[in-house]
């Protein structure tokens, strides 16, 4: 009887470790088809267009990040930007900057605006003179840019 116990409490033990979902656990998000596009612009790499399966959660950003590799920094204004893409680094110097549109439109917030289904994501490496922006933001008479 005591042997029975032990392989019985073994048995659940070893099942649970081994990964039997938790029958109380939330249902997973719901997942809909987006389109990244990633275009590395001057550096020739390969551009990227594929369909991936988002969630109500997911950003521009955390799109990127499940088809590239992605490294955050303060490049002009928040730790969060988008600092390179597979080893493609933005480059202040040189005006030339990771730009991220969202169904065509630059309206978007890469790290606020969640994803909905059919949403087409392209984040293009590309030229962009932001010097006006930074100024009017350094001065407070704009948005941040």
């Amino acid at each position: 009887m005591i042997r029975s116990k032990f392989f019985v409490s073994g048995l659940l033990t070893a099942l649970l470790l081994a990964g039997i979902p938790n029958l109380c656990a939330d249902e997973s998000q719901p997942t809909f088809p987006v389109t990244l596009e990633v275009d590395f612009g001057p550096q020739g790499e390969d551009s990227i267009l594929m369909e991936l399966k988002a969630t109500g959660e997911d950003t521009p950003e955390s799109l990127l990040k499940k088809a590239c590799q992605v490294k955050n920094d303060a490049i002009c204004c928040d730790p969060r930007e988008v600092a390179s893409v597979n080893n493609v680094a933005t480059s202040p110097g040189a005006n030339v900057w990771w730009v991220v549109f969202l169904n065509g439109s630059r309206d978007v917030n890469p790290f606020g605006t969640t994803l909905k289904p059919g949403d087409r994501v392209a984040w293009k490496y590309m030229f962009e003179d932001v010097t006006e922006k930074v100024e009017a933001w350094q001065q407070g008479a704009g948005a941040r840019p």
